[in-house]
């Protein structure tokens, strides 16, 4: 494994280097609530990572499957709160989701992850600081060492243990940085507009091979309908300028 604390000197040179339990509340694997002989509590949401949207946050009302009964100490030990990150447990690649509001029922993760809790008097900052560290987490050569973590298995799947998590080494987050929550969705909404325009863009071209693999014969017999195809070629190749001035117009704001 490389030095992640002498890369995080190198990049942030006037920040102390922490570790991440000095930055959060509690670190800890959570499971599924289904536990318990009283089980009559129905009025809750399931969350997984797979609910993560485009900006890192867990849409609680995704799912529409319904939960089944839960035991109620449970539900109340396992409720996710607003600023709450859950961090993918198995596997090499993680993923980082995070609760961005309380909600009237109680949100719980109905698989196992690790969850990052924060606590502050500021709720301003505890936001911050929750929204610093799920980015830090994405950064590659982050996700990297964690993936070349000293490895231990759980029915032959790698895990990500919560000890390791919490001695990840990771700059300090100053409360002056207040404009980090807007450059964070800035940055998120630039990122995802691109990656849309560029999967429009693949659909254009592959409409376009489709096409082109077709439409010989019908040039030499069906005149209107070479010109309908025409039309398309057309819309397609105009779409395809003015997804290309998008991305060349956001790569300039970057």
């Amino acid at each position: 494994m490389f030095d992640l604390k002498a890369k995080l000197e190198e990049e942030f040179h006037d920040v102390p280097i922490v570790k991440l339990k000095d930055l959060t509340k509690k670190i800890a694997v959570i499971s599924k609530v289904r536990v318990g002989t009283k089980r009559d509590v129905l009025d809750y949401n399931e969350v997984t990572l797979a609910n993560i949207d485009a900006y890192g946050v867990i849409q609680v009302n995704s799912s529409k499957k319904k939960p089944a009964p839960a035991n109620a100490s449970a539900i109340a030990s396992q409720a996710l709160h607003k600023n709450d990150l859950l961090v993918s447990y198995r596997g090499l690649d993680i993923q980082v989701g995070r609760i961005d509001r309380e909600y009237k029922h109680p949100v719980v993760s109905n698989n196992s992850a690790i969850r990052i809790q924060f606590e502050y008097e500021d709720a301003q900052k505890e936001e911050e600081v929750s929204l610093f560290v799920q980015t830090y987490l994405q950064l590659p050569y982050v996700k990297e060492y964690i993936a070349k973590r000293p490895q231990s298995t759980e029915n032959n799947r790698k895990i990500l243990s919560p000890l390791f998590l919490a001695n990840l080494p990771i700059p300090l987050f100053y409360s002056r940085d207040y404009a980090f929550k807007d450059f964070i969705y800035k940055r998120l909404k630039v990122i995802n507009t691109a990656k849309a325009i560029i999967k429009d863009m693949q659909h254009w071209m592959k409409n376009l091979e489709k096409y082109k693999d077709e439409t010989l014969s019908l040039y030499l017999t069906n005149t209107k309908k070479t010109s309908k195809i025409d039309e398309k070629d057309i819309k397609i190749l105009k779409s395809l300028e003015i997804a290309r001035k998008q991305l060349n117009n956001m790569a300039e704001e970057l």
